[in-house]
């Protein structure tokens, strides 16, 4: 397995992030890469909930398998088996109280196929991570 994680901080309180975070009408606001984004505008985004991210004209389904939320501390999963390459990616939102900051923790589970995929996990994660930089560099700009 592969593993990613990025780190920023923000000048927000935790909750506001999270609620911005989790609220899928704004995921294309700050989440880069995203062709198109889907998913059900009735529903209410939580554990179990599904949506669908378009990357490079290809559907990845994603889905919401877990949620905490503990005083200042916020952390959001979401997963993914539809990723050609890879067996199973799952994405981690960590956001927790620093002081005066937020700090904001993004992390990515790369789980590959076999040993033939696996070749391809090192191109596949230089692109997530500019990816993964840039949705946070752009999740700051926003709470500026």
């Amino acid at each position: 397995m592969t593993y990613i994680e990025r780190t920023i901080e923000i000048k927000k309180e935790p909750l506001e992030i999270f609620q911005y975070v989790v609220d899928l009408e704004k995921r294309t606001e700050w989440n880069q890469g995203l062709d198109d984004f889907k998913y059900d505008k009735d529903e209410i985004n939580q554990v179990e909930t599904t949506h669908t991210c378009v990357i490079n004209g290809r559907n990845v389904d994603f889905k919401s398998f877990y949620s905490k939320s503990e005083g200042n501390e916020f952390i959001w999963f979401e997963e993914t088996e539809s990723i050609p390459v890879l067996k199973r990616l799952i994405s981690v939102i960590e956001i927790e109280k620093k002081g005066y900051l937020s700090l904001v923790r993004s992390r990515a589970y790369l789980e590959h196929k076999n040993f033939l995929f696996k070749l391809f996990i090192p191109l596949f994660k230089r692109k997530f991570e500019k990816n993964l930089e840039e949705s946070l560099a752009q999740l700051k700009d926003i709470f500026r």
